[in-house]
């Protein structure tokens, strides 16, 4: 079967009229300004206990054995790597760049592709908006969000400009992309795998590109095992993986409908305009069979499917970006192309409000805020979003300077209050605990002895459900020294 991957001849460069370079000019500049400010947004729960414990695992804790989370080891290590760079900011603006890089992968992959000039212009315009101004200020960072890079990536090394068919280099890279996303969280790897195995089997020389990308899935995975391995700590990573979620599902009931409603309507009203576009192109993919759009196609549908087993938190749902943004851009220049222009512009400019006001309250309320320029302006963007004044002072109202804290509950008061997690499991997410979880914390917390226990209002009500030994421990070490809108704060006796 002869390639029908890679993209036409490049048509030539557009040269648009001075309003229209001005319209582009403006538009990437404000673009720009959202991206600087979002570097300045403060780390929220799961970012704040990712980077505390990529930050111990980078001074040789050990993981899953030594500090305990049910992440896979991936986000650790990205969050030690950047808190090595610059703590918090580097957090977030690795964050940022991941986004600003994938949008131009996606760009990379659909823009030669376009037919129409005015399209082609404005193509990474309409990428880099889709991406950035819609992101919730909580999705940043997380897994779902950085995976979309790789992700890209192993689409564009398949289908990329190259009129050849796929070589065996860009077939081994592209598994080497898949990879990665397999150490950052395995099942999110099928997502964009099964758009990479489309891609393979529909070139030239099929076998051996797959056994290439085969080859090249196991690189990385491999040496992160090894590495696992050599510490001593691949049973108890094992175990994270592939028991402990079970364990965690038998005893607490994790799958809020309410949450699904809520996380699919956000994402179907801020992604509208690239849905819309996405779904009217499906009639046109089956008939065309088209292999980089049935890829993406079957990307979209896998995607959803995983989406659906997991627990249904809304980020979960950005993997799905990449293609959705290519096949929405494609379909727009079709219908360019077929002279619908007016009409297709009047009914985006209603989809896309949404995501307007929530990315132009998002770049207001932090150009009000000073932008991030100013250290005053920085602490204030902080205070707004993440309270990290007000839980400077409640820590600081508590804590002596040589307090060791322990924290069940928000990990913001254990990064703000710049104290490591005395003990292996880490208090976040504590009403899915399982019960003999509670009871290796109770006794942990009983040998530590850390001088402060922090115990917020969400993780009280689970501790009175499977936390009895917990309760019993604090009882009896440790009197109640306040209590405060943070929680209830315990000094040890």
């Amino acid at each position: 079967m002869s390639s029908s991957i890679a993209a036409p001849p490049t048509p030539p460069p557009l040269v648009g009229p001075r309003r229209t370079r001005w319209a582009r000019w403006a538009t990437g500049a404000l673009l720009a300004a959202l991206a600087f400010c979002l570097v300045w947004t403060p780390l929220m729960g799961d970012q704040s206990l990712m980077l505390i414990v990529g930050r111990d695992v980078m001074a040789g804790r050990h993981l899953y054995s030594g500090i305990f989370d049910a992440k896979q080891p991936g986000m650790y290590l990205w969050y030690g790597g950047v808190d090595l760079l610059g703590g918090m900011v580097a957090a977030q603006l690795g964050s940022v760049l991941v986004v600003l890089l994938t949008a131009g992968v996606v760009a990379r992959i659909v823009r030669p592709r376009l037919a129409d000039g005015r399209v082609r212009a404005w193509a990474p315009f309409l990428v880099v908006f889709t991406m950035l101004v819609s992101i919730d200020l909580y999705a940043m960072g997380q897994t779902e969000l950085l995976m979309c890079l790789p992700s890209a990536l192993a689409v564009l090394l398949l289908a990329g400009r190259s009129e050849g068919p796929t070589t065996l280099p860009r077939a081994a890279l592209a598994g080497v992309c898949l990879g990665v996303v397999v150490v950052f969280k395995t099942v999110l790897a099928v997502v964009p795998g099964i758009a990479v195995l489309v891609l393979l089997l529909m070139s030239t020389r099929r076998w051996w590109n797959l056994a290439a990308a085969s080859v090249g899935t196991l690189v990385v995975p491999a040496a992160v095992v090894a590495w696992l391995a050599v510490r001593g700590d691949l049973d108890a990573a094992l175990w994270t993986w592939f028991v402990y979620p079970e364990e965690v599902l038998a005893v607490a009931d994790v799958r809020d409908p309410h949450r699904l409603v809520l996380a699919v309507a956000r994402f179907a009203v801020l992604f509208a305009p690239a849905i819309v576009l996405a779904a009217w192109r499906v009639p046109s993919i089956l008939r065309r069979r088209e292999p980089l759009d049935l890829a993406l196609l079957a990307w979209l549908v896998v995607g959803v499917a995983v989406y659906a087993v997991q627990v249904w938190w809304s980020y979960y749902l950005l993997i799905l970006l990449p293609a959705l943004v290519v096949l929405a851009v494609r379909q727009l220049d079709d219908l360019v192309v077929r002279g619908l222009r007016r009409i297709v512009a009047a009914g985006l400019a209603l989809l896309t409000l949404p995501g307007l006001v929530y990315g132009g309250l998002t770049l207001g309320r932090a150009l009000l805020d000073g932008g991030g320029v100013t250290a005053a302006s920085r602490a204030q963007i902080a205070e707004r979003i993440g309270a990290y004044d007000t839980i400077a002072g409640q820590t600081a109202a508590v804590l002596r300077p040589d307090d060791s804290l322990y924290v069940l509950g928000d990990p913001r008061y254990q990064l703000v209050a710049d104290r490591d997690i005395p003990v292996t499991t880490n208090g976040w997410s504590a009403a899915v605990l399982p019960s003999q979880r509670w009871d290796a914390l109770a006794g942990e917390i009983h040998a530590a002895r850390p001088d402060v226990v922090l115990v917020d209002g969400v993780s009280a009500d689970a501790m009175a459900q499977r936390g009895q030994t917990l309760r019993a421990v604090l009882d009896a070490d440790y009197r109640i020294d306040t209590t405060n809108d943070a929680g209830t704060w315990y000094r040890h006796r």
